[in-house]
């Protein structure tokens, strides 16, 4: 009889509830959201409204003060990461911002392929500021920090995965090209073999670190292998492969950091 009257008293309680009279209420409110979201939905993608917001952050194209106070940001930020400080100031790595001399040759590929890094991603909310890499000759290991941008992504806020392959495949080369062009002889370098693992999603609008291990020449092919992480150490990608060592007639285009004018440039931002 007790849990009766608790059961009956409940229910007179919930009939009588303020929500319920609230929905019958503004019940044409309810369902005009509902068709208006669903209509928008239908005709507008939701992809592109978050590509509208990503881009609309972004400089306008054709804006040269703007697009330089936004590359501007970028340099200052990458000063001020934890990790270009300290490896800036450590004697035992050497820092590069460039890496347009690896190429595929054109025995390997017919046309020397431009770095994705240089060519027509080289834009806000793409790669907007040159990949700084540090080289450690003892070692044999380099670390490279870049920026990947809104307009790489594949799913919004998520970088695309095969961009995220076409960097480890210019930094594998490029680690090599830094290891095994120092005699002053021409050579390119082809990607013979690239394994990935990917572990994690890479957020865009971040900078990544990508830390590779190169091995020795065997008959022409150096065994690399790496990593991609995020700033907080968060281990996104896993790689190995190989790379291939070609002769060239071209000469090695080793970028002189002491006479580079964009280098004198960054010199006023960089605290080393």
């Amino acid at each position: 009889m007790v849990f009766g009257s608790v059961f009956r008293r409940f229910a007179s309680t919930t009939a009588r509830s303020p929500k319920s009279g609230f929905f019958k209420a503004h019940w044409k409110l309810y369902t005009g959201t509902f068709v208006g979201g669903a209509l928008t939905a239908h005709f507008v993608p939701v992809l592109s409204i978050v590509e509208y917001y990503l881009n609309s952050r972004l400089p306008k194209d054709g804006d040269p003060e703007s697009i330089r106070n936004y590359t501007d940001s970028l340099e200052k930020k990458l000063a001020s990461l934890k990790v270009v400080k300290e490896l800036g100031n450590d004697k035992d790595w050497k820092q590069h911002r460039d890496w347009s001399y690896v190429s595929e040759s054109k025995a390997a590929n017919e046309v020397n392929n431009k770095s994705i890094t240089e060519g027509a991603l080289t834009i806000p909310g793409g790669f907007a500021i040159k990949p700084l890499i540090f080289e450690n000759p003892k070692t044999n290991q380099t670390i490279s920090v870049i920026y990947v941008g809104s307009r790489l992504c594949g799913y919004p806020f998520i970088v695309h995965g095969g961009v995220l392959a076409t960097i480890l495949d210019e930094v594998f080369k490029k680690s090599v090209g830094l290891n095994f062009n120092s005699d002053g002889e021409a050579k390119e370098f082809s990607t013979k073999h690239l394994e990935l693992s990917y572990r994690f999603p890479t957020l865009a609008n971040n900078f990544i670190v990508i830390k590779t291990n190169v091995g020795s020449d065997s008959g022409g092919i150096v065994a690399v292998d790496g990593n991609v992480k995020s700033l907080d150490g968060k281990l996104l990608i896993k790689g190995q492969g190989s790379v291939k060592i070609l002769e060239s007639d071209k000469k090695p285009n080793f970028i002189d950091d002491s006479k580079d004018e964009a280098k004198k440039g960054l010199k006023k931002l960089w605290p080393f």
